[in-house]
């Protein structure tokens, strides 16, 4: 069998005294000339990044045996292991004497961060662990692993990502987090950082977001008959407008269509922490959380809002009672709120501003909600590699009985036009539009009979449930049925028992038992 030309991968560096590096000039000059991201010892050693040209490498390791007359070994290491090297080289021959954590840290950061952009990821994971540290992005929704290093690298990264910021410093032992910009390639990047102490190290994560990047709502996911009743929403007169959803259900991309979508004839201000995109015709007040005070502040740019007299005020978030209060008090002096809110459904909204301290009254009143929108974002079945048989025969039964013969499962294996098998996200709504109701909707909150709400907007407004938004594009072989059950909750049709009915009776292996 051909010997590899590289005898170990991702293996750690070891500790090196000075003088091991070469200096041979023709050495030197054909990786200058090459551009190869290698190191060479006297030895005959290299070490080499793994996207290095094969061939390349090939003609250095014979200019490499010439030169210094031992035989070659390449040893594969991590960027950031070889950016650690070549920094401690560096700092060797001119004398200056750093912190290596901290400006490798400075150094490797770019290289996480182009890495992270150039993968179209949404999210940053930094897990560091006793013995190593790994990375990982979130990339359509899926977690995928890119590579382990050196924990205290890791920590150098940590590092430098919260001095980027200019306003807090990592602390290993306390929960912190960090905002700052990141430009790649002249396009600029909002980066968002929260570091929680692990019993084993730290938990990092950092979200990273294009405020170039603006999705209308005809392209995001929405069915026409949502989208038309998100427009509408939008024209109501004032009270509150609610996007809700989890973490990573692509709230604050509705938003910024949203924002971008209103009347430039009217005044619009944003108060959030931080303002991710930025429009013309809004005014964007960050508030700085880092404050001693930033209770005091945020009430006194309230206040300050108010006599700026805008028509529509958009909170990036309510997160607590004096978020909830803050929305509270323009919707009901008729202004129209824009905002975020954490929950599964439109119905969970009602209760979930109730235990922020939001009036019960009010939040029955036709004039204070507007409406409320619920989503999830869920992977989109790469069409290339997709699968059209499950590997259980009973969850293949099954879901075929709810959905027909198109439906389409993610192929894990992937394939070189997606990740995973996942060729984007997109996203399973459900929108309600209190504003236009004039029967029975308010007097069920009112009554607290959320249990009948549901049903009622349903009815009234032919209202789509996040199941039946996913429904259709399940049978359209678009999203995996088990990959979407798992996000949005078990399949709950009311046929499902009907057409699957003989499954569950007999209890057989291949039943539905079997499937869940």
């Amino acid at each position: 069998m051909k010997r590899s030309l590289f005898h170990r991968e991702s293996a750690p560096i070891p500790e090196t005294a000075s003088g091991v590096w070469t200096t041979d000039n023709q050495i030197n000059d054909y990786i200058v000339s090459n551009e190869l991201d290698v190191m060479v010892r006297t030895t005959g050693e290299i070490f080499a990044a793994g996207n290095v040209d094969r061939r390349l490498l090939r003609g250095l390791i014979m200019i490499v045996k010439s030169r210094l007359e031992a035989e070659s070994t390449v040893t594969v290491v991590s960027p950031i292991e070889l950016r650690q090297l070549k920094d401690k080289n560096t700092r060797r021959k001119t004398g200056i004497q750093r912190s290596s954590a901290v400006h490798t840290g400075n150094a490797t950061v770019e290289y996480v961060l182009a890495k992270a952009v150039e993968a179209k990821a949404s999210d940053i994971y930094l897990d560091i662990r006793r013995e190593t540290a790994i990375l990982s992005f979130r990339i359509f929704g899926v977690i995928q692993h890119i590579e382990e290093f050196d924990v205290e690298i890791a920590k150098g990264v940590a590092r430098g990502m919260w001095n980027r910021s200019g306003h807090s410093q990592w602390v290993e032992s306390d929960p912190v987090d960090t905002a700052f910009t990141y430009d790649h390639e002249g396009h600029e990047y909002r980066i968002r950082g929260s570091s929680l102490k692990d019993t084993r190290g730290n938990s990092i994560v950092c979200r990273v977001r294009d405020p170039g990047y603006i999705l209308p709502l005809d392209k995001s996911g929405y069915s026409n008959h949502q989208a038309s009743l998100i427009k509408r929403i939008c024209m109501a007169p004032g009270g509150l407008i609610l996007i809700t959803g989890e973490t990573n259900s692509g709230k604050s991309t509705t938003m910024a269509a949203l924002m971008d979508s209103s009347s430039r004839n009217q005044r619009m201000i944003e108060i959030a922490d931080p303002c991710e995109v930025e429009f013309d015709h809004c005014t964007h007040v960050e508030l700085d959380h880092y404050r001693e005070d930033a209770d005091e502040a945020f009430k006194n740019i309230l206040a300050a809002t108010v006599r700026q007299n805008p028509d529509a005020l958009v909170l990036g978030e309510i997160r607590d009672e004096i978020t909830a209060q803050a929305a509270q008090n323009m919707a009901i002096q008729g202004k129209r709120v824009f905002s975020t809110l954490h929950t599964q459904s439109c119905v969970a909204a009602i209760p979930r501003l109730a235990s922020f301290g939001v009036d019960r009254h009010l939040l029955s009143l036709r004039e204070f909600i507007a409406g409320i929108v619920n989503q999830n974002l869920v992977p989109v079945v790469c069409q290339r590699c997709c699968r059209d048989k499950h590997d259980d025969a009973g969850k293949d039964r099954r879901y075929r009985a709810l959905f027909g013969p198109d439906i389409r499962y993610i192929n894990q294996a992937g394939c070189n036009e997606c990740v995973s098998g996942v060729a984007g996200q997109t996203l399973v709504a459900e929108v309600y539009p209190f504003f236009l109701d004039r029967k029975d909707a308010h007097k069920y909150i009112s009554t607290h009979e959320l249990f009948r709400l549901e049903a009622y907007m349903r009815r009234e407004f032919n209202i789509e449930s996040k199941q039946d938004h996913a429904k259709e594009k399940v049978r359209l072989g678009l999203i995996d049925p088990e990959k979407t059950e798992e996000i949005i909750g078990e399949w709950t049709f009311d046929y499902e028992l009907k057409l699957i009915g003989p499954m569950v009776a007999d209890h057989s292996p291949e039943g539905l038992d079997a499937g869940n």
